[in-house]
């Protein structure tokens, strides 16, 4: 029989033991080791609740030294490394005990009105109706008016160049040392 696994909810419950420390308890069911996605987003959510709510996560990053036990609590330290308006910069250390079992840095930032640098997708009525390769390529030259004229584009054919000397052409001279 399969043991049944807590709701999302209950996965990544967290409670608040002082303002920047925090503490919760992982044991899903597996009897040697919590899961690390899970200790990362709880670790991410301690951060989180400790910035401003108009920020959002911008770049997590962690690392795991330690494998947790999951029948043990556990605690999560979260330090302000800055605080600049737009931004924040967090880092959490996850502990059980004295036993350091994950390190995240996360950075928060404001949503903000920036240049755009990535094209809107394409709104198809069915998306079994796009060509395949094959048939672009069957097409002819009438297959390039399907390409999107507004982007930046530039085809070229690959050059290899060859090893061998073309009939005609010496080698070229080795440099080496004459023995007198």
């Amino acid at each position: 029989m399969v043991a049944s696994r807590p709701s999302l909810a209950a996965a990544l419950d967290l409670e608040r033991i002082e303002p920047w420390r925090f503490r919760a308890l992982m044991d899903d069911g597996r009897p040697d080791r919590v899961f690390g996605g899970q200790v990362m987003a709880v670790a991410l959510l301690a951060a989180g609740r400790t910035v401003t709510p108009e920020l959002g996560v911008h770049m997590p990053h962690s690392r795991f030294p330690r494998r947790g036990d999951p029948r043990r609590p556990i605690e999560f330290e979260v330090e302000a490394a800055a605080d600049r308006g737009s931004f924040a910069h967090r880092r959490v250390v996850a502990t059980q005990g004295d036993i350091r079992i994950l390190d995240l840095t996360a950075s928060f930032h404001r949503d903000e009105k920036g240049p755009g640098h990535q094209y809107s997708t394409v709104a198809l009525e069915d998306p079994e109706r796009i060509p395949t390769f094959g048939e672009l390529a069957m097409a002819g030259d009438d297959s390039d008016a399907r390409l999107p004229r507004d982007r930046p584009t530039r085809h070229r054919a690959g050059l290899r160049r060859s090893r061998r000397r073309p009939a005609g052409h010496p080698e070229p001279p080795r440099y080496r040392q004459e023995s007198e």
